[in-house]
């Protein structure tokens, strides 16, 4: 049994299902990507082991997303050394039955679960956070590998002939009364993962998708491998997790809002993530809607945090309907913040808008003392190490 794990697994949950079905021609994909092309992706060895032979037929098919070299955990006397098409492992995963996904022909995927706390053995804590949140939210950041690019080309080209405009089911995490939303259409099938779209109409590599795992689970899961690498990391991890987040950019919010200030965040308490709030009747005259999705809810301090990334205000319809929706919140008595990528992304002004927040939700900002600045500024390097580049660059 050959299991694909750690940081390959997590790039394998992280692909589009649609896109993992999509069985890419040689040729083709040589014709594209060029030199870009491994020869290891493109022939098989003749004495390639069972591991490499399980790997290479499938990294045109669902390994696509997959980064070279491969992780992957190989029975005991099988360990061959890293090459350039894999990075083999020993590990003891293989007696938790439960936690693998079965992909056939003796190929195994740990779960998501597994996943993450596996690659917390090699991640930084906030990254392990971080990937916890995404694993746990309703958005996946698709790899950016070079044959998941070619069928993401070969998507994009379809759809701008067929459906120019996906439109994802996937908005909210719970209902007006803290229950969880089940992301299913009326035939009962699970809604697909949709790609996001900028103002122009393009693709970004935000997926808009149904939660992976919960956080309740992951915690299940630290549990059932009690000898596993990376396991302390992951758990210490998993305190500071909650499920919900909608995008990159809020699940950095977050953390720089509610983290403790030993990992430089500021310590309020947590919100609740894509809830749904009713409208009044008076406040549904003003939005023209019956309820909205608030991003960040603190339902006893009636503090609504709206965060707005780069395809916020996409075009006059947005505009209105976001501005519609802010004042059914005040007239209802919510106070609401608006939090964008640019004022998260750069010190001083986050610096503003964390005071303020804390103020609204009646608590004292962090004492801005030299220990906790220096952790602040460590956090917000880890989260916006590249400011320049926004959350969902094109793909093309």
């Amino acid at each position: 049994m050959i299991v694909i794990a750690g940081r390959s697994a997590w790039e394998w949950w992280r692909t589009p299902p649609v896109v993992r079905e999509i069985e890419l021609d040689m040729e083709d994909v040589r014709s594209r990507l060029g030199k870009e092309v491994p020869s290891v992706v493109l022939h098989e060895r003749k004495n390639a082991s069972e591991a490499a032979r399980l790997v290479v037929g499938r990294l045109l098919g669902e390994l696509k997303g997959v980064s070279l070299p491969v992780d992957v955990v190989v029975p005991q006397g099988h360990y061959d050394g890293r090459t350039r098409l894999l990075n083999p492992r020993r590990s003891s995963i293989s007696d938790c039955p439960k936690h693998l996904v079965d992909r056939g022909g003796g190929l195994h995927v740990a779960s998501v679960e597994l996943a993450v706390i596996q690659m917390a053995a090699h991640e930084s804590l906030v990254g392990v956070i971080e990937a916890m949140y995404e694993a746990c939210g309703l958005y996946a950041l698709c790899p950016q590998t070079g044959r998941n690019l070619v069928a993401l080309e070969l998507m994009r080209s379809f759809a701008a002939a067929n459906d120019p405009t996906p439109q994802s089911g996937v908005a909210a995490y719970t209902d007006e009364w803290g229950r969880k939303i089940p992301h299913y259409s009326r035939d009962g099938e699970e809604l697909v993962w949709t790609p996001c779209v900028d103002r122009h109409g393009s693709w970004t590599s935000i997926w808009k998708r149904s939660p992976l795992t919960q956080p309740e689970r992951i915690v299940c899961a630290i549990a059932d491998v009690p000898g596993l690498e990376g396991r302390r990391r992951a758990a210490r991890a998993a305190r500071y997790v909650c499920g919900g987040s909608g995008s990159p950019l809020e699940t950095k919010v977050v953390m720089l809002i509610c983290l403790p200030p030993m990992l430089g965040g500021e310590h309020l308490p947590f919100p609740e993530l894509n809830k749904r709030i009713a409208f009044s009747e008076g406040a549904r005259r003003l939005a023209g809607m019956r309820c909205c999705v608030a991003d960040m809810l603190w339902p006893k301090q009636r503090v609504v945090v709206e965060v707005n990334g780069l395809s916020f205000h996409a075009d006059r319809d947005g505009f209105i309907e976001h501005s519609g929706r802010r004042a059914a919140l005040e007239a209802d008595g919510y106070r609401v913040i608006d939090i964008n990528y640019t004022q998260a992304a750069h010190l001083e002004q986050w610096d503003l808008l964390a005071i303020t927040l804390a103020k609204a939700l009646g608590r004292r900002p962090q004492a801005r003392m030299a220990r906790f600045l220096h952790n602040r500024d460590e956090l917000h390097s880890q989260l916006f190490h590249h400011a320049d580049k926004p959350e969902g660059a094109l793909l093309f």
